[in-house]
């Protein structure tokens, strides 16, 4: 598989606002917005799959999957657009899921977050842990609340998110 139809799949998925695009081998790329469509007609194989992951995966991310047979990463393949994507076994065979990551920051009021959690940014120290299953907006919660802070203050903020979507 050559990078081009790594990319063609990812924009298509972003032109049709899937929330997820799906890499499964003996299917063709699939995205998922309210329900599955094709993002594609070409079938994929395992070699397919195992290129993507040559593409996006680094050398210690590629030992890491190897070992605990999953991985979950950020990538930048089309330039500025981020997608995490998580690697993992699904019925003995290697496939991958990536999510478009916003360029913008969504709002609080975009997000639907109740205005009590924008309390967080005028909190002086202190440790705040947001927690959910994935693709429940964990990351895109922080990027908020995060915003909201550089925006008023100039401080010092430490956050530990694996991976990294926002930058």
């Amino acid at each position: 598989m050559k990078t081009e139809i790594l990319q063609k799949a990812l924009k298509e998925g972003i032109s049709k606002g899937v929330k997820s695009i799906f890499f499964f081998p003996e299917f063709p790329p699939l995205g998922n917005k309210k329900g599955i469509e094709k993002l594609g007609s070409r079938i994929l194989s395992n070699k397919d799959i195992d290129d993507i992951l040559k593409i996006t995966l680094t050398g210690w991310q590629r030992e890491r999957f190897e070992r605990e047979k999953e991985i979950d990463y950020s990538f930048e393949v089309i330039k500025g657009i981020r997608f995490r994507f998580a690697a993992f076994y699904r019925m003995g065979q290697v496939s991958i899921v990536a999510r478009p990551i916003p360029v913008n920051i969504p709002s609080f009021e975009m997000l639907g977050i109740p205005s009590v959690i924008k309390d967080f940014t005028e909190l002086k120290q202190g440790i705040v842990f947001i927690t959910g299953p994935a693709g429940s907006g964990k990351s895109t919660t922080i990027a908020s609340i995060i915003d909201i802070i550089n925006q008023k203050k100039a401080l010092h903020i430490v956050t530990v998110e694996d991976p990294i979507e926002f930058v």
